[in-house]
């Protein structure tokens, strides 16, 4: 169990301080820009974009299913605009989220929480694992407060597909960049 907090902890520091390392490798990756929201990132080619303006979330990318019943890898960015709330933290955000996550994410366990910085901004990144249906997934979460707005950056994978997608993941979060 320590070990494997170690790891993550590790883990959690390797995606903030990667993000330039990631930004050399763009062959196999496009940009997607969303002028709206002022931000910009790399996916995969391939990734399918299936939403853009629902709700609160920016954009939705997923990997191709390889069969009906997978739980396609996806990365989710939603924007907030928190100005009502001019006394929000981070760390305050970061502990609703938790209690949100406890009650709603069947066998929620938190692996890790890291702060770091992306875009230049403070950042949160949280690691945790839980369960959809049959299904056990692990999300990588990065929340970003800049200006008054709260972006967060969600990757998804079942655990087992993470060897294939853990690393695209990292990089799709290290290439998010807010303008």
């Amino acid at each position: 169990m320590k070990k494997r907090f170690v790891v993550s902890m590790l883990l959690a520091f390797f995606i903030c301080s990667m993000a330039s390392a990631f930004a050399a490798e763009t062959a196999k990756f496009i940009i997607y820009q969303n002028e709206a929201c002022d931000f910009k990132m790399d996916y995969p080619e391939g990734w399918i974009r299936v939403t853009e303006g629902f709700m609160i979330t920016a954009a939705t990318f997923y990997a191709k299913p390889e069969s009906v019943s997978d739980f396609p890898a996806s990365i989710n960015i939603s924007v907030w605009d928190v100005s009502k709330y001019p006394r929000m933290t981070l760390d305050a955000e970061g502990k609703g989220s938790i209690l949100a996550w406890e009650k709603t994410v069947a066998d929620f366990q938190l692996i890790s929480k890291e702060k770091c910085s992306l875009s230049g901004d403070p950042a949160i990144i949280y690691i945790y694992d839980g369960k959809e249906g049959t299904h056990n997934f692990r999300r990588t979460e990065a929340h970003i407060l800049h200006n008054n707005t709260l972006y967060m950056i969600v990757f998804a994978s079942e655990k087992a597909q993470l060897d294939k997608y853990q690393e695209v993941g990292e990089g799709i979060i290290n290439s998010f960049m807010i303008y």
